[in-house]
């Protein structure tokens, strides 16, 4: 089993912090030494702590660990090309940048889970014929939709077509089966034959009823089907 990795977050306890502050500290004092020691160069650290009267310094002698500062400062002014620095800005200039970054990527998951892209290429003839139908059926309620709001705004000077709104919807969806299967669809004939009134011995004006509904009742259902 691998290590439990550490929250790295402020430890609560003021004793257990006083503690990993100690063994932490030892571990990287160890850590500059071998890296002082295996690769020839020169390593430096001052650690402060609000529980400690002096800081701890390495290397321990104060006189080569302040030709090592001023060496520093020379070359910084001299060259400053091939002195790399990383402050405080430069920490929460990485650290923001970090955070832009992952939020897109979750935004961009966020939208690619809302809205799916189907896989066209593994789909077969009759998948891509029904999404073709249901883009198509969607296309059209969208068209509808908007025509109800620039109705339901009451400006004049808008040309509306006279045709019920349900056969808009409707209709297209009658051209779309008679494109695949002509003899899905009736023809008029023979949908009048079949609602003729003799025939259900019902009388002329609820037959103009039933054949003309209301536009405002289908523009109720169409409204109530799109608010969302």
């Amino acid at each position: 089993m691998g290590r439990v990795k550490i929250p790295i977050e402020p430890i609560n306890g003021i004793k257990k912090r006083k503690i990993t502050f100690i063994r932490r500290k030892e571990g990287m004092i160890k850590k500059a030494r071998e890296l002082s020691t295996l690769c020839d160069v020169n390593v430096s650290m001052i650690i402060c702590s609000d529980h400690q009267k002096s800081p701890d310094i390495f290397p321990q002698d104060p006189v080569k660990l302040n030709d090592m500062i001023d060496a520093y400062k020379t070359k910084r002014v001299s060259d400053p090309g091939k002195i790399k620095s990383y402050g405080v800005c430069d920490f929460f200039t990485d650290r923001k940048n970090k955070i832009e970054d992952e939020l897109v990527k979750a935004k961009k998951r966020n939208l690619q889970t809302k809205y799916p892209t189907p896989n066209m290429d593994n789909s077969s003839e009759e998948q891509l014929r029904e999404f073709a139908y249901d883009l198509g059926i969607k296309i059209e309620l969208l068209k509808l939709k908007k025509m109800l709001n620039f109705q339901n705004l009451g400006h004049q000077g808008f040309y509306y077509s006279k045709m019920p709104m349900y056969q808009n919807v409707f209709g297209n969806d009658q051209r779309m089966m008679q494109a695949v299967n002509p003899c899905l669809v009736m023809k008029s004939e023979d949908v009048n034959n079949c609602y003729d009134g003799a025939n259900f011995n019902l009388k002329p004006e609820m037959m103009q009823q039933l054949e003309q509904p209301q536009l405002m009742n289908m523009q109720r259902l169409l409204v109530s089907c799109f608010d969302y």
